[in-house]
């Protein structure tokens, strides 16, 4: 079982991002069960009430460079690029991550 760190957009719009990724990992579980998804969404935004954007906290951008130290997995969605989607994908890479494309993933 893989631990795969899955980013997506947040600070451009916090209530409606948490949503769509949300969905997008139910579709993702459908397909592939033998995965658990770190969500920083939903790892963080409860615990520090955050609804602002995760950029104005340095606590929690170190906090996402752990996960992403952690998960076996980088993934995100070709479709949804953000600033910090960018980000942490650059981290990722620098960590030497395997990567997966969300899209691809769901073909």
């Amino acid at each position: 079982m893989k631990i795969v760190y899955f980013s997506f957009p947040y600070t451009s719009n916090p209530k409606k991002n948490t949503e769509k990724v949300k969905s997008l990992a139910r579709a993702f579980y459908s397909k592939h069960e033998d995965v658990i998804l770190l969500i920083p969404h939903l790892v963080f935004d409860a615990v520090y009430n955050f609804p602002c954007g995760y950029a104005l906290s340095p606590t929690i951008l170190i906090k996402e460079i752990i996960l992403i130290e952690k998960s076996d997995v980088f993934m995100y969605c070709k479709s949804a690029l953000s600033c910090g989607v960018l980000w942490e994908l650059a981290i990722a890479k620098r960590l030497g991550k395997e990567i997966w494309i969300y899209e691809e993933m769901m073909k």
